[in-house]
């Protein structure tokens, strides 16, 4: 109470705030007092001070584009020792210690060669000016003022004069921050020509990441950092007994070692932009290596090979949490872990992919239906797939689609369950010495200030690896082999769908409910659990005909019940199934009016960088349109933009109308006719079916046009399937018997005006 109140107002003063302290902080408490400072507001600023030292690191990555010769430079003072050590390898253990002193000396070159880029946000607006803060300084003398006549007590109107002035004055001052702030904000928004900068993470609202942990720790009050990273870890990579696991015993058995080849082709196809793990050691740095000496890389990828071995200073992945969006941010499950492993390990597990998925496709060991992760399959394939089975059962039967939910799939996946696998279809003992070195031993990591909070992993697939994906497809086959001609099975990764028809209602709900049990008892044998709260059906009603109809089992008198172990499961009228809504009547309705939501979702933000005479110019607002609007308004259009009603064109006209309003910034009287000639931008409906005959030409090879004839044309080929000697051709330096021919339509021969 000594330090003076921290509200003052013209009725009053008193101590109506609080300063709340975390129990871990609260014997570093060094001093509180309130400051003589002028405000905004009748609230003072209350100071408080902390002993101890708390010069937080700010977490980085390397600026790896330039420096890359000194990089190089500094790295050359170790190459030679490397060299010999990776020559003289014998051991496993002697792999481990090579990578880890490997990792080191890059990240020491990299640490003296590179710029950090920090990862927070980068500040790029302001909006503070010498007149602001001419303005302020006025203000903050009349509040000095003003007390100074309060505490020496002056005459009552001289002091009420002073507040009264000092008052006016800090209302004319927030008054001009405000409009300052707005005229900046709409100069800068003008000005700003980035395309995926400032103004399009605003608009599409990618800076609101929660980076803190706002959860709630059973009987535990104000919990640190620390102890909501522990309790988060342990919620989503649980411990689990692995002693079957780590009994596993593989004889010593070699890859088939990888040539300076197969390492020029990957890192070729390559992906930029991709975040580098806890090592901070991105694609480009090792490329860098890799050109420097490829045999050295090749060596120090071999070396792996050679072993069967997988070195534990690569199987530590860092990892944070990304709230869903809707959900609770005090519950674990409103959470998705995101894992960022060493880019080497991630190098070293596409080429093992290689030599993994030849024994897969040898073998046949991943179901036709299997639609997740593989070449020349996306989303739309899989639905287009699923709806031409359901057209094809409706004829005279009841069809039911049931969309079955795995319960934390991915991250309960059993390893000792995997190598019982692994032994049923004889792999080879090098694979499996991989794979098991490869999950063995793993840990996650999540940054908490200065220190990192570690955990080990015992079960799933390892988050964010590229080999992860694969052994999923294979551990995921058992299910997809219950495949018959009375029920049909598909998957798109852990996305189940189920498909089964029925002449009658009755026998539809035996049906589904039999096989749901079947199902349930096949997954269990996989340690995978059925959601039964998440997984909807939908049914479709049979196609009429006279003597059905006549007999009453062309309708439905109620909609069917199935149930999974006794728990009744939902059924709806409609369900989404990877991002497209599939009705029980297949007239795409229902998707539509999803799509009318899902663009208010996308520029509900618009307002904020772009107004109607100021902002984000249209350029660049139909360019966000074209990359970013567009493609999710259509996104599986070569399954549901085949034809349209006149009801539905008008209502894609009212979708689309809403994005070309925003970009055009005309008044909301204008034609929508006229919004799509005057900004080039066609109409929705015709871009959707133009994907969908661009999909069934050159995916199912329909002949949908008469003038094109589709034998005629190019062939996808799967590229996975050729030798890699093949896919490169090298054209030689001088060609014998050269000759050439020149086109032309005659412009500038003869003294006629040249053309293009």
């Amino acid at each position: 109470m000594d330090q003076g109140p921290t509200f003052i107002s013209r009725t009053g003063q008193g101590f109506p705030d609080l300063t709340l302290l975390s129990t871990s902080c609260q014997d570093l408490l060094e001093s509180w007092r309130v400051l003589d400072k002028e405000t905004f507001s009748d609230h003072r600023y209350v100071c408080v001070r902390l002993a101890g030292d708390f010069s937080f690191a700010q977490d980085f990555i390397f600026k790896t584009k330039f420096n890359t010769k000194k990089f190089l430079k500094l790295f050359k003072k170790d190459f030679e020792f490397l060299k010999n050590l990776c020559n003289s390898i014998s051991s496993k253990e002697e792999i481990d210690n090579f990578y880890s002193f490997l990792i080191n000396s890059v990240k020491e070159a990299a640490f003296g060669a590179f710029k950090k880029k920090p990862l927070s946000k980068t500040r790029v607006f302001k909006f503070w000016n010498s007149e602001l803060r001419i303005y302020r300084n006025r203000v903050t003398a009349l509040y000095k003022k003003y007390n100074s006549l309060k505490r020496n007590g002056e005459l009552e109107v001289l002091v009420q004069a002073a507040g009264i002035t000092y008052r006016k004055e800090r209302s004319e001052l927030k008054k001009l921050i405000n409009l300052t702030k707005r005229k900046a904000w709409e100069a800068f928004c003008s000005r700003y020509q980035i395309k995926y900068g400032h103004t399009f993470k605003v608009a599409f609202q990618k800076y609101k990441r929660n980076s803190n942990l706002n959860i709630n720790i059973p009987n535990i009050l104000n919990p640190d950092l620390n102890t909501k990273a522990n309790f988060m870890l342990n919620s989503f990579f649980p411990d689990y007994a692995l002693d079957e696991f780590d009994d596993l015993v593989f004889s010593s058995q070699s890859l088939r070692e990888i040539t300076i080849l197969e390492i020029d082709d990957l890192f070729k196809n390559l992906k930029g932009g991709k975040a580098p793990g806890l090592d901070r050691i991105d694609y480009n740095i090792w490329l860098q290596l890799f050109k420097l000496n490829k045999n050295f890389f090749c060596d120090i990828i071999n070396v792996c090979f050679r072993f069967s071995y997988f070195p534990i200073t690569l199987r530590n992945a860092k990892v944070f949490f990304l709230l869903k969006p809707g959900r609770d941010p005090s519950v674990p499950n409103s959470y998705r872990p995101i894992c960022l492993l060493p880019t080497l390990g991630k190098i070293i597990e596409r080429l093992f992919i290689t030599q993994f998925n030849e024994f897969i496709s040898l073998h046949s060991l991943v179901h036709p239906h299997q639609f997740g992760f593989r070449e020349l399959s996306n989303c739309e394939v899989a639905v287009n797939h699923l709806v031409t089975k359901i057209k094809a059962s409706r004829e005279g039967c009841h069809v039911a689609l049931v969309s079955v939910d795995i319960r934390a799939a991915f991250d309960s996946l059993d390893w000792v369950v995997l190598f019982g696998l692994f032994d049923k279809y004889n792999f080879p003992e090098n694979i499996k010495s991989f794979i098991y070195s490869y999950l063995s031993n793993r840990t996650v990591s999540f940054p908490v200030l200065n220190d990192v909070v570690s955990k080990g992993v015992c079960r799933g697939c390892p988050q964010g690896s590229v080999l992860a994906p694969h052994l999923w497809n294979f551990y995921f086959n058992e299910i997809l082999l219950l495949n018959n001609d009375r029920w049909f099975l598909q998957a798109y990764a852990d996305d189940l769908a189920l498909v089964l028809f029925a002449s009658s209602r009755k026998l539809l709900e035996s049906l589904v409910s039999n096989f749901l049990d079947v199902l349930f008892e096949k997954l269990m044998n996989l340690n995978l659990i059925i959601a039964s709260e998440k997984t909807l059906a939908v049914v479709f009603r049979g196609t009429q005909n006279k003597n059905k109809q006549k007999r009453g089992l062309a309708t439905l008198q109620r909609p069917p019940i199935f149930k999974i172990q006794g728990r009744t499961i939902r059924t709806v009228d409609s369900l989404k199934y990877l991002g497209i809504v599939i009705d029980n009547l297949l007239n795409w309705n229902s998707h539509i009016i999803y799509l009318q939501k899902k663009v208010y979702n996308l520029i509900r933000n618009f307002s904020s960088v772009s107004g109607p005479n100021w902002g984000t110019g249209v350029p660049l607002l139909k360019h966000w349109y074209s990359s970013v609007i567009q493609p999710s308004l259509l996104f599986g259009a070569a399954v549901w933009g085949g034809s349209f009603t006149q009801q539905q064109i008008l209502k894609l006209h009212t979708i689309q109308r809403v994005a070309l309003l925003k970009i055009s910034k005309a008044y909301r009287t204008c034609p929508t006719n006229a919004l799509n000639v005057f900004l080039g931008i066609p109409p929705l409906h015709v871009v959707a079916n133009s994907l969908y005959k661009k999909f069934h030409i050159w995916f199912k090879r329909n002949s949908i046009h008469d003038f094109i004839e589709i034998e005629n044309l190019d062939y996808f080929i799967r590229i996975n399937n050729i030798e890699l000697k093949y896919r490169v051709i090298e054209f030689p330096e001088t060609i014998h018997n050269a000759d050439y021919i020149i086109y032309t339509d005659g412009s500038g021969i003869d003294g006629r005006a040249v053309g293009n």
